[in-house]
């Protein structure tokens, strides 16, 4: 899936946008904007994406996005009362640039790292839910400072956690960003069934060696390597969850061969699958 550019629409009389969103989008549109997004989730549960990671989220949740950052949002289609409140801001939304304004150059360096997603957590939290519920009933006029107040109190949380998954930041402009979520997002649509080279390479126009060469570029790791982790993390999830026999979950998560998808739980989560399940739950 390729992701779509967004234009994000804002009034006149504002810098940056602030809308509540309360009709839900059950299938997710995979999107990325040159403004930066703080979103928090009101009340509403399912599924997002960012930066080649597929997780739940619940209401509460809450989320720093970087700019032209391919994410979606995937709503549980049993969500009632849904609202999620969306902070959009261009990195020059006050004439500078964040790293050209000083005050604000702890901020930028946390927005550097939230092109894999930030969740913010712990003690904290309530007053960023709070602080962007003010910000949002507030009149425009007084919207900027209390926006100023959002930067620095996000900067103070120190509990916190990246997201997506780890990329070579020497090789993370625009384009190659696009590119690599690209390729995680048809893992995540994908990942049960067969992905050959062909098929990944083709997904951004690439001959299978510069696919190779471009994705351990970026990454630091073999395509393989990333797509089984990905499928054992799935997986591992799944015997947490569920009763399903483990060859069932196997083959769900892409692994056909009983034998291969233990030798790769076991190399991804140093233990048997069995011996993970009955950690959690003792017989």
């Amino acid at each position: 899936m390729q992701p779509v550019i967004e234009k994000i629409e804002r009034n006149t009389n504002q810098s940056f946008a602030i809308r509540k969103f309360t009709d839900p989008c059950p299938q997710g549109i995979f999107h990325y904007h040159e403004e930066l997004e703080i979103a928090y989730v009101i009340n509403a549960k399912g599924k997002r994406f960012i930066s080649g990671v597929l997780e739940e989220f619940d209401a509460g949740d809450l989320v720093l996005i970087g700019k032209n950052t391919p994410h979606y949002y995937q709503i549980d289609e049993n969500s009632i009362n849904y609202d999620i409140l969306v902070i959009h801001f261009k990195e020059d939304f006050m004439g500078l640039t964040l790293k050209e304004i000083p005050e604000l150059n702890p901020f930028y360096k946390l927005c550097k790292k939230a092109t894999r997603g930030i969740q913010f957590k712990g003690a904290r939290l309530e007053a960023l839910q709070n602080l962007m519920l003010k910000i949002y009933n507030l009149p425009s006029e007084k919207r900027l400072t209390a926006l100023i107040e959002l930067f620095n109190l996000l900067v103070e949380t120190e509990e916190y956690r990246i997201i997506g998954v780890s990329i070579n930041e020497e090789h993370s402009d625009s384009n190659n960003l696009l590119r690599i979520n690209s390729v995680y997002s048809f893992v995540s649509n994908n990942y049960s069934n067969k992905i050959n080279l062909k098929d990944i390479a083709r997904v951004i126009s690439m001959t299978e060696s510069a696919f190779c060469r471009f994705f351990k570029k970026i990454t630091r790791k073999t395509f393989f390597n990333y797509l089984n982790e990905f499928r054992i993390k799935k997986a591992s999830k799944e015997l947490l969850i569920s009763e399903k026999n483990i060859a069932l979950i196997a083959e769900e998560c892409g692994y056909p061969n009983i034998a291969n998808f233990n030798y790769q739980f076991k190399r991804v989560m140093k233990c048997s699958p069995s011996a993970y399940r009955n950690k959690f739950f003792k017989p």
